[in-house]
Protein backbone atom coordinates (compact mmCIF):
# COMPACT_ATOMS: atom_id res chain seq x y z
CA UNK A 1 0.00 0.00 0.00
CA UNK A 2 0.95 3.17 -0.82
CA UNK A 3 1.86 5.97 2.04
CA UNK A 4 0.94 9.27 -0.05
CA UNK A 5 3.26 10.90 2.39
CA UNK A 6 7.10 10.93 2.61
CA UNK A 7 8.23 8.59 5.32
CA UNK A 8 11.03 10.21 5.87
CA UNK A 9 9.02 13.24 6.84
CA UNK A 10 6.35 11.63 9.10
CA UNK A 11 8.30 8.84 10.29
CA UNK A 12 11.55 9.48 11.47
CA UNK A 13 11.86 10.92 15.18
CA UNK A 14 13.27 14.80 14.91
CA UNK A 15 14.87 16.31 17.77
CA UNK A 16 12.67 19.66 17.12
CA UNK A 17 9.93 18.22 15.47
CA UNK A 18 6.86 20.24 17.33
CA UNK A 19 4.05 17.96 15.20
CA UNK A 20 2.98 14.36 15.91
CA UNK A 21 3.36 12.94 13.37
CA UNK A 22 1.83 9.42 12.77
CA UNK A 23 3.61 6.88 10.39
CA UNK A 24 0.54 5.15 9.26
CA UNK A 25 -2.71 6.25 6.66
CA UNK A 26 -6.01 5.25 7.60
CA UNK A 27 -7.21 1.85 5.65
CA UNK A 28 -10.38 3.20 4.41
CA UNK A 29 -8.78 6.05 2.41
CA UNK A 30 -6.35 3.38 1.34
CA UNK A 31 -8.99 0.70 0.48
CA UNK A 32 -11.18 3.56 -1.14
CA UNK A 33 -7.68 4.81 -3.36
CA UNK A 34 -6.60 1.78 -4.51
CA UNK A 35 -10.59 0.27 -5.42
CA UNK A 36 -10.32 0.45 -8.89
CA UNK A 37 -7.19 -1.39 -9.14
CA UNK A 38 -7.84 -3.96 -6.94
CA UNK A 39 -11.19 -4.27 -9.03
CA UNK A 40 -9.57 -4.54 -12.20
CA UNK A 41 -6.72 -7.03 -10.90
CA UNK A 42 -9.28 -9.40 -9.31
CA UNK A 43 -11.60 -9.54 -12.68
CA UNK A 44 -8.04 -10.40 -14.42
CA UNK A 45 -7.04 -13.12 -12.04
CA UNK A 46 -10.71 -14.45 -12.87
CA UNK A 47 -9.35 -15.16 -16.77
CA UNK A 48 -6.92 -17.15 -15.80
CA UNK A 49 -6.80 -20.64 -13.55
CA UNK A 50 -3.04 -20.71 -12.33
CA UNK A 51 -2.95 -17.36 -11.09
CA UNK A 52 -2.31 -16.85 -7.28
CA UNK A 53 -2.82 -13.89 -5.89
CA UNK A 54 -1.10 -12.69 -2.42
CA UNK A 55 -3.36 -9.60 -1.52
CA UNK A 56 0.27 -7.61 0.08
CA UNK A 57 -1.98 -5.26 1.70
CA UNK A 58 -2.64 -7.63 4.73
CA UNK A 59 1.14 -7.22 5.42
CA UNK A 60 1.21 -3.66 6.14
CA UNK A 61 -2.46 -2.62 7.35
CA UNK A 62 -5.25 -3.62 9.68
CA UNK A 63 -8.37 -2.67 9.87
CA UNK A 64 -7.86 0.67 10.72
CA UNK A 65 -4.53 1.76 9.42
CA UNK A 66 -1.89 1.35 6.89
CA UNK A 67 1.44 1.24 8.97
CA UNK A 68 4.95 2.66 7.44
CA UNK A 69 6.78 1.37 10.50
CA UNK A 70 6.53 -1.78 12.30
CA UNK A 71 8.66 -3.60 14.73
CA UNK A 72 10.24 0.13 15.14
CA UNK A 73 11.75 -0.95 11.45
CA UNK A 74 10.86 1.88 8.86
CA UNK A 75 9.14 -0.16 6.15
CA UNK A 76 9.28 2.82 3.09
CA UNK A 77 11.56 4.45 1.54
CA UNK A 78 9.25 6.99 0.08
CA UNK A 79 5.59 7.17 -0.42
CA UNK A 80 5.35 3.66 -2.28
CA UNK A 81 8.50 1.96 -2.81
CA UNK A 82 9.95 0.00 0.34
CA UNK A 83 12.76 -0.03 2.14
CA UNK A 84 15.18 -3.17 2.39
CA UNK A 85 13.64 -4.12 5.61
CA UNK A 86 9.81 -3.28 4.12
CA UNK A 87 11.02 -5.91 1.30
CA UNK A 88 12.09 -8.37 3.97
CA UNK A 89 9.00 -7.94 5.77
CA UNK A 90 6.80 -8.47 2.64
CA UNK A 91 9.09 -11.31 0.90
CA UNK A 92 8.68 -13.31 4.38
CA UNK A 93 5.03 -12.58 4.25
CA UNK A 94 4.91 -13.97 0.48
CA UNK A 95 6.55 -17.22 1.88
CA UNK A 96 4.16 -17.91 4.20
CA UNK A 97 1.27 -16.82 1.67
CA UNK A 98 2.68 -19.59 -0.10
CA UNK A 99 3.73 -22.40 2.51
CA UNK A 100 0.41 -21.86 3.28
CA UNK A 101 -1.58 -22.49 0.08
CA UNK A 102 0.64 -25.64 -0.71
Amino acid sequence: PELGFSPKNHCLPRPFNFFNKECKVNYDEYKQRMLDYKIKMINLSKNYKNIFVIDIEQAFCDKDYCYGVKNEKMLYADDDHLSIEGSIHQAKFIIKKIDNAN
